[in-house]
């Protein structure tokens, strides 16, 4: 192993992940083409005779969290066995290239081959039911999404896209601590941590600790009520409050990929 980086050799592990796991990856396309087939046929004869546009979005994120979460729970297999751990821990590369290449995986390839899976059936499914509106129309309806018009549901969308990427490597970091049922456990740690997080910002946003009212916009402020006619206002400032914004919304995805070099650096067999 080696501690220098290398651009080169980043690119030899790429080729080298690909060879040694292309029947993997084969198999679990070929997987995913034939569960997302399922869904759209479940979805095709149960949604009646009128289909949104939005329950095709539904499908492509829900299927995006669970398979990419499914696939990144997988990415330090190599770990489990005796033999393999040594083989891959004594490569030579460097912690850092290891990783990368992982990542490469998981949030460009994965990506890429999903969307490319969920598209290649969702346009003949889309045809199908424009085929049955066109021939039947006062039986059949389907509601399309107008984007130039529905600023709220592209936001929604972007930070749903954001959220996989951090739930990718929230997965990523649990394939790494967990030897055995990494999925579940990550899965039962990331639930019980979300839920004491949202409680705890439902008592501070509700105002439990003395009386004080915590609003969070932008930018953040706090807000103390002295009369029914009066409030008294504690305000950051706007440069830090959009700092705080900004890590709070973005900082996931590089922090679970710092701890999981971090606990990597420290494997040892």
């Amino acid at each position: 192993m080696t501690k220098n980086f290398s651009f080169a050799r980043v690119l030899l592990l790429l080729k080298k992940q690909w060879i040694e796991n292309i029947r993997f990856y084969l198999y679990a396309t070929l997987a995913l083409i034939g569960l997302l087939g399922l869904v759209f046929l479940f979805w095709l004869n149960t949604d009646g005779d009128t289909y949104n546009e939005g329950s095709l979005i539904g499908i492509f994120f829900l299927g995006l969290y669970l398979s990419g979460a499914i696939f990144a729970s997988t990415s330090f297999n190599m770990l489990r066995g005796k033999a393999k751990s040594i083989y891959w821990l004594s490569f030579p590369a460097s912690h850092l290239e290891k990783l990368i290449c992982l990542i490469f995986y998981n949030l460009i390839a994965f990506t890429v081959i999903y969307c490319a899976c969920f598209f290649l059936l969702a346009m003949p499914t889309v045809a199908y039911i424009q085929d049955l509106v066109s021939n039947n129309p006062l039986k059949y309806t389907f509601n399309r999404i107008d984007w130039n018009q529905s600023d709220n549901q592209g936001i929604a969308a972007y930070y749903l896209l954001y959220g996989f990427f951090g739930v990718q490597a929230l997965y990523l970091l649990g394939s790494i601590y967990f030897k055995r049922y990494s999925f579940i456990l990550t899965t039962v740690i990331g639930a019980f941590v979300v839920f004491c997080f949202v409680l705890y910002m439902k008592n501070l946003i509700t105002g439990l600790s003395s009386g004080f009212q915590i609003t969070l916009g932008n930018p953040l402020y706090a807000s103390s009520r002295y009369t029914a006619n009066y409030f008294k206002i504690y305000e950051l400032n706007h440069t830090v409050s959009t700092v705080i914004a900004f890590l709070f919304k973005f900082i996931w995805v590089p922090f679970f990929w710092l701890v999981t070099w971090f606990r990597l650096t420290e494997k040892k067999v």
